[in-house]
């Protein structure tokens, strides 16, 4: 499994649209949908697959459920030390502050200005997968940074 392959099929999926327990980008994908497709075409299998499972979660968003596969599947790293291929838990406006959103990062790297990050994800107000900058908006959501541990 390389970043490389993740990230690529993380982009292949841009336009498709946002769909609730979404995995399959032919039909739509949501925020998890999303991270676990890059994932799994580029060769990943998951340590609790029973975990990933779209039946495992409700309509409204779980945190404890979202950190736990996180905390399962992953390592959780300094968000400074992102690379390509890895992921960003975020707070949702409204929901307690809790992490309940995933962002997966397609592009890091430093310039004279500081990190510049670009993510890729999909949810209901979006409508469908997106790639964009990592904006003060959503950098202020970061509450973790996660590898996957086939990565470590």
């Amino acid at each position: 499994m390389n970043r490389s392959d993740i990230v690529a099929a993380w982009k292949r999926c841009q336009g498709v649209p946002f769909s609730h327990q979404g995995r399959d980008p032919l039909i739509g994908l949501d925020c998890i949908g999303l991270a676990l497709r890059g994932y799994f075409e580029a060769g990943w299998e998951p340590e609790c697959p029973d975990l990933i499972s779209s039946a495992t979660y409700k309509r409204l968003p779980d945190s404890a459920l979202l950190t736990s596969l996180v905390e399962n599947e992953c390592v959780e790293i300094p968000v400074l030390a992102t690379l390509p291929g890895d992921l960003l838990l975020m707070t949702w406006p409204g929901m307690d502050e809790l992490p309940c959103h995933i962002a997966c990062i397609t592009d890091a790297h430093t310039t004279l200005d500081g990190k510049r990050i670009s993510i890729i994800h999909t949810h209901w107000i979006m409508k469908e997968v997106k790639e964009h900058g990592l904006t003060k908006e959503w950098k202020d959501r970061v509450t973790s940074a996660w590898r996957c541990k086939a990565l470590v």
